[in-house]
């Protein structure tokens, strides 16, 4: 006789979530390539992250043991959008194929499911036991986030059948399959696998020398104090402003004592006036601002009386200046014209 045996591994690992201190669970990427559960950005900016899990075949609870047919990896954003193409899968060194070895589906809200196939037609297991498992890909913070974070959450869950029943509701084998919600790995800990996006602030007040807020002046914010690039903004309320997304035109901000919201922690942007209070004369070099963490920032612009200066594109008062010069050399040469004529 040739009898049907299935083989089970009885001392297998169930599935893990690693320690979230080398990098299990959900995380953000930093740029060289360590993890961490928090980090700060501006609206529009672009975040990695990733969910690293250990897999395994089979799993054993209350004396049964089930062979695992597929993982869910599940992720919440709140004012984030997941890049829908930048999702990449990897178990052990074997980067997988879309839509062949995982199916990645998005809803209505912006949640994410990827569904990882861990058993072949033959419901052999497809990869060893265990092995790590790491999901990667990339989100945009956006406006939403203004008011100082963006959040997602991530799980992790299994489906699986016993191999010796085939009206298992998992079965493969059964013919009326109903298949049950992801068995979830880790239960008890749903917040070890969150992570936190902060955004930041600051308050631009314009005065004169007398500290008196002053109104009618402009500004356009930057990343560096000359040249780089102009971080767009529209006006959010009175008196407040937030960052532009991509797809929105900005706008000059106008001050006065306004706050502007979306911006990236323990960082230094640089405004510059575009237009001065009428009577004022208006700043010729970019003012420093860093924004701190606890969103205390101000920028102080101060403007003197006067008028416009050259570098602005109007002559203001170089008009007079000029004119006061030639006055006093038409005075010195008909002085020493004078003179000469007495002298002949």
């Amino acid at each position: 006789t040739t009898p049907k045996v299935t083989v089970i591994d009885k001392n297998t690992t169930n599935p893990t979530i690693p320690d979230s201190t080398n990098g299990g669970g959900k995380k953000i990427v930093a740029a060289d390539g360590t993890t961490t559960s928090t980090t700060t950005a501006k609206i529009g900016d672009t975040v990695p992250f990733q969910f690293k899990f250990n897999a395994t075949n089979f799993v054993t609870a209350n004396g049964v043991t089930k062979q695992i047919k597929s993982y869910t990896i599940t992720d919440t954003p709140t004012a984030l959008t997941i890049n829908q193409d930048s999702v990449v899968v990897k178990v052990g060194t074997e980067i997988l194929i879309k839509d062949q070895d995982y199916t990645v589906s998005f809803d209505n809200t912006g949640k994410m499911t990827v569904v990882l196939t861990w058993i072949k037609a033959d419901k052999s297991t497809i990869y060893n036991s265990p092995i790590e498992v790491n999901v990667t890909y990339s989100a945009v913070v956006t406006k939403d986030a203004k008011e100082g974070e963006a959040t997602n959450t991530a799980t992790l869950g299994y489906n699986s059948f016993d191999p010796t029943d085939p009206t298992d509701p998992n079965h493969p084998d059964n013919p009326n399959p109903t298949p049950t919600d992801p068995t979830p790995v880790n239960p008890k800990d749903p917040d070890d696998n969150s992570t936190t996006v902060t955004t930041h602030r600051f308050t631009l007040k314009k005065t004169n020398e007398a500290n008196d807020t002053l109104t009618g002046a402009e500004f356009k914010l930057y990343d560096a104090s000359t040249g780089g690039t102009e971080i767009k903004v529209v006006k959010d309320t009175d008196g407040t402003y937030r960052v532009a997304e991509a797809n929105e035109e900005g706008v000059v901000i106008e001050a006065g004592q306004v706050v502007i919201k979306g911006l990236k922690g323990t960082t230094t942007y640089y405004l510059e006036e575009t237009k001065a209070p009428d009577g004022y004369n208006i700043l010729t070099e970019r003012q420093a601002i860093e924004v701190t963490s606890d969103n205390t920032a101000e920028a102080n612009v101060v403007n003197k009386k006067g008028g416009l200066l050259p570098s602005t594109g109007s002559i203001g008062t170089t008009m007079f200046y000029l004119s006061g010069a030639v006055m006093l050399i038409g005075a010195f040469i008909f002085m020493v014209s004078k003179r000469r004529m007495k002298n002949l």
